[in-house]
C-alpha cells in the first residue's frame, strides 16, 4: 500500500515539476526578448 501511495505522489510531483520547468523556460525566454529590445533602445 505504501508503495502505491508514494507512486501516486511521485507522479504528481513529476508532473508538477515538468509544468514548472515549462513555465520557467517561457518566462526566461520573455525576459531575454525584453532585454534585447532594451539594449537596442540604448544603442540608438
Amino acid at each position: 500500500e505504501a508503495a502505491a501511495w508514494v507512486g501516486e505522489y511521485r507522479q504528481f510531483w513529476d508532473e508538477s515539476f515538468e509544468r514548472l520547468d515549462e513555465y520557467l523556460a517561457t518566462v526566461q525566454k520573455e525576459e531575454t526578448h525584453d532585454n534585447e529590445g532594451r539594449d537596442q533602445d540604448r544603442k540608438d
